[in-house]
Order: structure tokens, then sequence, then C-alpha cells
């Protein structure tokens, strides 16, 4: 045993394996399914991320498919109103809840600085006026020129 670096645990170890002169299968690396949650708790948990507006980008990012929530929130937050809307609910947790939006939703939450234009930030920030019939026709020159790009 010396001469082969083999330990008496091992030895003993594989003749305890066998039953009946048959090698046992090894258990090693095996183990159950985990948990998946209740079906009607994930859609409830889908339900409630796809009740928040998400807002389209505006210029150079027209390509991709990300939509963006609004920067007050956040996953906790959105957790949080998940479980006032949904009391019943012991089994979504937190990790499930943030696991659902990473991997099911392509969502951001800030507002890309970069996708800004002066007519739509000077709206928002006085909406009433003159300016009103300006930004609607800024709005559907937007849409005829994303349409004429994609095409």
């Amino acid at each position: 045993m010396n001469t082969l670096s083999i330990s008496k645990d091992f030895i003993y170890g594989a003749l305890n394996q066998h039953s009946d002169g048959v090698l046992m299968p090894s258990t090693q690396g095996r183990h159950d399914k985990h948990k998946k949650g209740k079906e009607t708790v994930l859609q409830d948990v889908r339900d409630h991320i796809n009740s928040f507006a998400a807002i389209d980008s505006h210029y150079c990012r027209a390509r991709t498919n990300k939509k963006y929530l609004d920067a007050s929130l956040s996953v906790a937050k959105m957790y949080r109103l998940c479980e006032e809307a949904y009391k019943r609910h012991e089994e979504a947790s937190l990790d499930k809840y943030r696991r659902i939006f990473d991997d099911e939703f392509n969502l951001a939450f800030h507002k890309p600085k970069k996708d800004q234009c002066e007519i739509l930030t000077s709206q928002r920030k006085n909406p009433i006026g003159e300016e009103q019939e300006s930004f609607e026709e800024h709005l559907s020159n937007k849409l005829k020129a994303r349409g004429i790009k994609e095409q």
C-alpha cells in the first residue's frame, strides 16, 4: 500500500461500496432538482414588473430593445410594491424577484443622458403653451425618421 501511496481508508471505502460483488454507482455530484416557485407566484411577479411604464430610448440607442424605468425605482422598491400588491405570496423572495427581473426583462432604471434632445427636455420642464404643438410635431418627425431608418 505504501508503495502505491494508497491509504487504508481508500481501500476500505472501495470494499464497502460492493454489494453482492457489484460496485454501486457513485453518488458524487448528484443532487435533487432545485425547488421552483409556484407558477402562479412567478406569473404574478412577471405581471407586476410589466405593470410599470417602460420608456423607449430616443435617438442613438433606437436599435436596442432595452427599455428604461423611472430613475426613482429600484428592484428592491419594486419588490416592496409587489409584496403590498400580492400579500399572499411568501414564496416570492427578493432574490426570486431579482432573478426574474434580470433574466426575463431587458430593463434599466436610469435614463441615458446621451439620449435626450433639447425639445423633449424643455417640454418636460414646461409642458403648457405654444410649445405643445411643436412638441407633437417633433414626436411625429421622430417616429417618421425611425421608420425610415428601420427600412
